[in-house]
């Protein structure tokens, strides 16, 4: 705890009672005994509420079920610490990474550390045991193994651990970062936060899209679309663009693939507008679009779709997405389908749109050799 005269909570305070090294000493015990037993990995999802005068809840789900509630604040603004910290973890270079969050007066501690499968001697077995989830495996170029990590969050509150999970990195990545980006990207959202959590800007113009332009990383999103771990390419970006829009492709039937961040469809397979430009995006000379939206038209509303079939279809209209992206201009982001994450004791689940990513802002080795873009 840093002292100071006064009775404020001033920034950099960060409370830490005993608990948090006790809880810790006890944590890594049962970690330990992770590699004598087949232990599965968990999926982790972090629900962001609007913001209401100032605070905005964070409900954290470990394999569908709600293991804890946390309300950021506005009087210490944490966005900039949090997109530091993910893209950290994406960086690999320290054994762990933490992410303090002063709540005025009430401390929570966000811990990850990347755990080196094929380095402690964990078997094959305990290595491919959820092969189901490619769409987030990172692959180490050393060993093969997954990019796997330790995370657990530490409550000032309550003084003890009450999320503790072993999870595939991507997917960790996926459920903080792609989140909140979906959630501060929709219109209305967007200006409740440039109204509520930004207050004391005290700015009558404030843009709207200066929360999500905050949080945006080309890191975190080419990680999230890389089977590399950037500490063996070591990767490197143009400037970030300035987001102003966003647009989102979910196939719908009556020839309805392409919506606006407003509202309303706004194109189909062969072409679609955005606002940004006036442009229009011609995707005629793309026909495998059509035919990769026909495939599901062809199908009738209330039949279900086997796995086996709706996996390759899912697939292909990402790898399209990426595709399409490159022909935005680059203010305008595209989000994809979504990824579900399912809530225990409810017959719903949770459906999160995929931030589609810019590979045009990725500087290859062979556009390095232009001086331009060095």
């Amino acid at each position: 705890m840093v002292f100071h005269d006064g009775f404020f909570i001033k920034r950099g305070d960060i409370l830490v009672s005993p608990g948090w090294f006790e809880q810790r000493a006890e944590l890594y015990k049962k970690v330990a005994m992770w590699q004598h037993t087949e232990k599965s990995f968990d999926e982790i999802f972090f629900h962001f509420t609007a913001p209401d005068c100032g605070w905005m809840d964070v409900a954290v789900y470990v394999n569908g079920k709600r293991k804890h509630v946390f309300s950021l604040t506005a009087a210490f603004d944490s966005l900039d610490e949090i997109r530091v910290w993910l893209e950290d973890i994406v960086n690999d270079t320290k054994l762990s990474s933490d992410l303090y969050l002063d709540l005025e007066g009430r401390t929570v501690i966000l811990h990850y550390e990347h755990i080196r499968l094929a380095e402690v001697g964990v078997s094959r077995k305990f290595v491919n045991q959820n092969r189901d989830e490619d769409e987030w495996e990172s692959f180490d170029a050393n060993n093969g193994a997954p990019d796997t990590g330790l995370f657990y969050l530490y409550d000032s509150d309550s003084d003890d651990i009450p999320v503790v999970c072993y999870c595939l990195t991507k997917q960790f990545l996926f459920s903080m970062y792609n989140n909140l980006m979906y959630y501060s990207s929709k219109g209305e959202y967007a200006r409740l936060i440039g109204k509520e959590w930004y207050y004391l800007d005290h700015d009558k113009e404030y843009d709207n899209w200066t929360f999500y332009n905050r949080l945006k990383s080309s890191l975190i999103e080419w990680n999230q679309d890389s089977r590399r771990a950037y500490r063996h390419c070591m990767p490197k970006f143009r400037q970030t663009p300035i987001i102003k829009e966003t647009v989102h492709m979910w196939a719908e039937w009556e020839d309805a693939l392409f919506w606006h961040q407003r509202g309303g469809r706004c194109g189909n397979a062969e072409s679609f507008f955005v606002d940004t430009n006036h442009a229009t995006i011609d995707l005629r000379d793309l026909p495998e679009v059509r035919e990769w939206y026909d495939e599901f038209n062809n199908r009738i509303p209330e039949e279900k779709w086997p796995d086996d079939e709706f996996e390759p279809w899912f697939n292909k209209g990402y790898e399209l997405a990426k595709k399409i992206r490159q022909r935005l201009p680059l203010e305008v982001d595209l989000f994809y389908h979504w990824k579900s994450f399912s809530v225990e004791g409810a017959n719903f689940s949770i459906d999160i749109p995929i931030l589609v990513p810019d590979n045009r802002l990725l500087i290859t080795k062979r556009k390095l050799e232009n001086s331009a873009d060095l």
